[in-house]
């Protein structure tokens, strides 16, 4: 019959049905969105988002149980984070009452990658040095990691005889790369000084690093000669 009405169907579509996150920082957290929509016209029940796959990957908001009515939609929060440099896979199934996919697969993709920093040396012996001379000496700060190293503010720690020069705070070092930080020492009184300088970084497992500091006052020589002078006498 030509005037009888037409069925009504329920149409799903999920949008992206791959989500690749690439290579993220170990520990830090990443999310991605993926929609789910009706594109028919009659509601479309989601029944259920289950994940399966590496335990980096788990789904932060979950629509399941919602109707979406014609032409509307609903959002999947995913998220993932990395705990060591691998590659990571998960997968999510959403079921509905469409008749003809009932089930759509959501593949996640995800790599670790991470910060790793190498202080050489961590120790400057700046010897004795004279009250009132400034002597300077410098370490490496290495990035010899997979990820970019991103340095946090330098702090000196101890007596104001040591000073940062060269303070490469808030730098970020690609892999491979290095920089530097100066320190001075001018003694000003006798003694040996001890300081330290806390780098703090991204790197997981090294934060913060020290940049331990020794020096003393260099003694100024000093010769007491007595008597001072000698007489002798009876001697033309």
């Amino acid at each position: 019959d030509e005037f009888a009405p037409h069925a009504k169907i329920v149409h799903i579509d999920v949008d992206p049905t791959t989500v690749d996150f690439g290579d993220t920082v170990v520990m830090t957290t990443e999310t991605a969105l993926v929609t789910i929509a009706n594109l028919g016209d009659a509601d479309l029940d989601l029944y259920g988002c289950s994940y399966s796959g590496d335990p980096n990957f788990w789904i932060s908001s979950n629509p399941a149980g919602s109707v979406i009515p014609p032409g509307g939609d609903v959002q999947l929060e995913v998220s993932f984070q990395a705990t060591a440099e691998l590659a990571y896979y998960g997968e999510i199934d959403v079921a509905s009452n469409d008749p003809v996919d009932p089930f759509v697969t959501v593949e996640l993709f995800g790599g670790g990658i991470e910060p790793d920093i190498d202080l050489v040396p961590t120790l400057l012996n700046f010897g004795p040095v004279e009250v009132g001379v400034t002597v300077t000496m410098a370490a490496e700060l290495w990035s010899l990691g997979s990820a970019d190293l991103e340095l946090g503010a330098l702090n000196l720690v101890g007596t104001s005889e040591y000073q940062i020069v060269v303070d490469p705070s808030l730098q970020l070092i690609v892999p491979g790369d290095v920089t530097v930080v100066t320190v001075s020492y001018t003694p000003t009184d006798l003694g040996a000084d001890t300081a330290y300088v806390e780098i703090p970084s991204n790197d997981p497992d090294e934060n913060p690093v020290y940049l331990d500091l020794v020096g003393q006052h260099d003694p100024v020589q000093d010769i007491d000669v007595t008597p001072s002078s000698i007489w002798f006498s009876g001697i033309d």
